[in-house]
């Protein structure tokens, strides 16, 4: 597994947010990660080309 690579992140920190994360939430092209009820860790937002 490899993040993009013109994203400038470590690919070990970038994969802890995956195994933190115990529920998360879409809305339409945002896909929310979340840790508890409300604590947010990631956003991610779906890119068409």
């Amino acid at each position: 597994m490899k993040t993009c690579p013109d994203v400038d992140i470590k690919e070990s920190e970038f994969m802890e947010v995956f195994k933190l994360t115990d529920n998360y939430m879409i809305s339409g092209d945002i896909l929310n990660l979340n840790v508890g009820r409300r604590a947010l860790l990631a956003v991610f937002k779906a890119v068409y080309f």
